[in-house]
């Protein structure tokens, strides 16, 4: 009998600033992880010995996140000790991939109940802080003897190769900024962000990286990423989700197997949990392929409703293709933000 994975809930911390003087930034992140996996345990009504496992994605495993920063967070939240607990690192799909691997144990029949989720704190783990004192293989140096390129140069090669311009990713962005400040107002997020204790006896309640009243001629006065002719800026780096350069943001997900709960009438929702790897300087556009490939076969098996694709990237140049080449309309990427959220 083929078992079906399904997300039974999936909350998070606001996401807050990734820099010293963050919001977040005076919590440590085994903290932060702990109290959104015990407040999702709590809002599913479980007891922790139901759990068989948790998966937490993490990419700089060192310092305030390292030593199986999972494992501490399942004993911070006052879990019991027979609670497995891991941590991954797939980079910027790190949290997506802890759900896949999570969703791929219970179909197989290894696991009924699982926790998945991520944990990034930029503000107290800043990025490239994992590659201090190493050193880069040999073998990678003869493949690529002019080495490897960060994201930022990655994301200028993907808008040239396929002409992006810095007018469209700054439109772009002010209306993703725009959909989120909406969505906060209508409400949209307060049943699956947690208000979220902070020093000083405060709470943060809502994302400190939505710049509310923003626009594309603002925008446009910011510096580029990787080079002054850049098109990519900070202001369109991903905001909400996995690892990424500027949001410290911690998220939980419960996934159980499909069996137990049929007789409440849930319904399994996407088990697409496919991974590609391909060229390494023009990075994230292999979900681009991957994606379109899936689209085209749901497209051909079940009409529109079924190729529609929620999709993400680290620098807004990768989505902005995405959209494109998917043939993603914008009103249908996301009506809280043009970014996941």
């Amino acid at each position: 009998m083929t078992r079906s994975a399904v997300i039974v809930d999936a909350v998070r911390t606001p996401s807050g600033k990734g820099k010293p003087g963050g919001a977040l930034s005076g919590q440590h992140p085994v903290d932060l992880a702990a109290y959104v996996m015990a407040s999702l345990l709590s809002r599913s009504d479980l007891e922790s010995r139901q759990l068989d496992d948790v998966i937490l994605g993490c990419v700089s495993q060192i310092g305030d996140q390292s030593i199986n920063i999972a494992r501490q967070a399942v004993l911070a939240a006052g879990f019991d000790e027979s609670v497995p607990a891991t941590t991954i690192d797939r980079q910027c799909g790190s949290s997506q991939q802890a759900a896949h691997f999570a969703a791929q144990g219970i179909m197989a029949g290894a696991y009924d109940v699982v926790i998945a989720g991520g944990v990034e704190s930029m503000s107290r783990v800043p990025l490239g802080s994992s590659r201090q004192g190493g050193t880069t293989a040999p073998g990678i140096r003869s493949r690529y003897p002019d080495g490897l390129v960060n994201q930022g140069v990655s994301a200028e090669l993907i808008a040239y190769q396929w002409d992006l311009s810095r007018e469209e990713l700054d439109a772009f962005s002010a209306e993703s900024h725009r959909r989120a400040t909406d969505a906060w107002a209508q409400g949209r997020f307060d049943s699956q962000v947690l208000p979220t204790p902070i020093d000083e006896g405060s709470t943060l309640r809502e994302d400190e990286t939505v710049r509310a009243g923003t626009t594309a001629a603002a925008l446009g006065g910011l510096g580029a990423v990787a080079s002054v002719e850049g098109v990519a800026t900070g202001a369109a780096s991903y905001r909400i989700w996995i690892a990424d350069s500027e949001a410290a943001t911690h998220e939980g997900i419960h996934i159980v197997n499909f069996g137990a709960l049929q007789v409440h009438g849930a319904e399994v929702v996407d088990e697409d949990t496919n991974t590609l790897g391909l060229d390494d300087f023009i990075a994230f556009v292999g979900r681009l392929v991957d994606g379109h490939a899936v689209l085209e076969t749901r497209a051909a098996a079940g009409g529109d409703e079924n190729a529609k694709r929620v999709i993400g990237s680290a620098l807004i140049g990768q989505e902005v293709l995405e959209l494109g080449y998917c043939v993603i309309g914008h009103g249908d990427h996301n009506r809280n933000s043009l970014r996941k959220g």
